[in-house]
């Protein structure tokens, strides 16, 4: 294998000549292992807004389109374009660039410079201590590992029928093959918008995920991702016209500096499952999470009414009136995200609402399906205003307590990060899972101590007395009441 430096020299000479990709005197490609972020894109004069700093042809881009395994194959064009997913599609044609073209592979110099398996802290490569390390994040139950092996095996099931000719060419590949493959991919590819699109037929397969119906490949893009991602520093951005990509400066960028692209509107937890790293101050988009068990625990240790908040969520669930007043948007959700700006889907508050104030209604239980529409009406209406009562604050409150105690210690400590180059494994991803939880109970906390703020809090009775019709004297608004921040 060529050293690092021989591999990116190699790499930038390709980028040039073969791959026609025309790149700005102004950037570089840099080597930042040293601060544990590898291959990354510096700036080496300063660069002013909408100036490009490269210009990918879309012919050196790697997507089922341009794959040699097209070329050899040309019968497999259209099963790529309207039959396969983009991530099957995807996979085999790196594959076959990898196992079958070797060195003879076009995008042979860019595929050297892709991380080997040692060197991916995407999550499907952590051991299961290390795994644990991460409780009680979510983040743990979202792996998609069986989903990875149903894929594994329909990809094994198409080569087959692709005939015995293509069987022998491409040969067998392992499941860890296929892993770090979709690894790869997940962590480095784009969607790409086909040139033209709007002149493209209108394909009949409503419900399928291929090429055809989408209208964008999914695709690796040389240089492009080389680029590292920053939510809160990110300067640059990929532009697609019908020949070429161009990554052009959407900030002003001085020499020295660092360009960064953005990869979506991640928390760290999601950044660590998909790119295998986290933002040691935080992303912007951070958030914690509230799971309907917690919320259901919480509810029964201040009510014994089980079967009434079992009722109320089976309706939520389940009843066409209900789902009309909502205009079939889900309220009962698996878990509820809360931001670290300090805000919380309104699907939670509502949830929180609706339960307190039928709790409080009285004969609660007693023809409940009849009454739920009116309650559900006024609930929603209550927190679409900015508004949520007294008890739905608190119960919000002992929510993200309930919450925060299943947070371990540490969970609450700063994080000092990986500065120096960590060679140990084990301890880049025992540092980074501490990251994960602090930003989530930053968020969480966050949550507990604005909800005050971004919603005016008013008596429980006059939400009661309006569901069950009755008049009550004026409410005077309590001085230290604040309406909804505006957004």
């Amino acid at each position: 294998m060529a050293s690092f430096n021989e591999a990116t020299e190699a790499f930038y000479r390709w980028v040039a000549s073969d791959a026609r990709i025309r790149v700005s005197p102004k950037v570089y490609v840099g080597d930042l292992r040293d601060v544990n972020q590898g291959r990354c894109v510096l700036a080496s004069q300063d660069i002013g807004v909408d100036e490009v700093l490269f210009e990918i042809p879309r012919s050196s881009i790697l997507n089922v389109s341009t794959s040699q395994l097209v070329c050899d194959f040309p019968q497999l064009k259209d099963a790529f374009w309207k039959e396969l997913g983009h991530w099957e599609g995807l996979v085999l044609c790196i594959l076959y660039e990898i196992k079958v073209m070797g060195p003879r592979s076009f995008w042979w110099h860019y595929l050297r410079v892709l991380p080997e398996p040692h060197s991916l802290n995407t999550l499907v490569y952590w051991e299961t201590d290390e795994l644990a390390a991460l409780e009680p994040s979510l983040v743990v139950q979202r792996l998609g590992i069986e989903q990875s092996k149903e894929m594994y095996q329909g990809i094994l099931h198409q080569i087959k029928a692709f005939g015995p000719d293509f069987l022998n060419k491409m040969g067998s590949f392992s499941f860890e093959e296929f892993v770090y493959v979709a690894s790869i991919i997940m962590s480095y590819s784009f969607d790409v918008e086909i040139a033209g699109r709007e002149e493209m037929e209108e394909e009949d397969n409503e419900g399928e995920s291929n090429v055809a119906h989408d209208g964008y490949m999914k695709s690796m893009i040389p240089l492009a991702d080389t680029l590292n991602s920053d939510t809160k520093q990110y300067n640059a951005h990929l532009v697609y016209d019908e020949e070429t990509l161009k990554m052009c400066c959407v900030k002003p960028i001085a020499a020295g500096q660092q360009i960064y692209n953005f990869y979506g509107e991640h928390p760290n937890a999601e950044l660590l499952r998909r790119y295998g790293y986290v933002e040691w101050d935080g992303s912007k988009y951070d958030f914690g999470e509230l799971q309907l068990s917690d919320i259901k625990e919480v509810v029964q240790q201040h009510s014994s009414d089980t079967e009434v908040v079992d009722s109320i969520l089976h309706m939520l669930q389940n009843n066409q009136d209900i789902s009309e007043i909502l205009e079939d948007e889900e309220v009962v959700l698996e878990s509820y995200d809360c931001y670290v700006d300090g805000n919380v889907i309104p699907e939670c508050l509502l949830l929180l609402q609706t339960l307190c104030a039928v709790l409080q209604l009285p004969d609660r239980g007693k023809d409940l399906e009849r009454k739920f529409p009116k309650v559900l009406k006024r609930c929603l209406k209550l927190v679409q205003s900015g508004r949520i009562t007294m008890s739905c604050l608190r119960l919000f409150e002992h929510c993200i307590e309930y919450r925060l105690r299943q947070y371990p210690n540490h969970s609450f400590r700063e994080v000092t990060p990986i500065h120096q180059y960590v060679q140990e494994v084990h301890t880049q991803r025992r540092i980074m899972a501490q990251r994960v939880l602090l930003s989530e109970v930053e968020s969480l906390q966050n949550c507990y101590l604005a909800i005050g703020t971004h919603f005016e809090i008013v008596d429980d009775m006059k939400l009661l007395d309006g569901i069950l019709k009755k008049r009550t004297a004026p409410q005077v608004p309590h001085r230290d009441h604040v309406k909804k921040r505006k957004h």
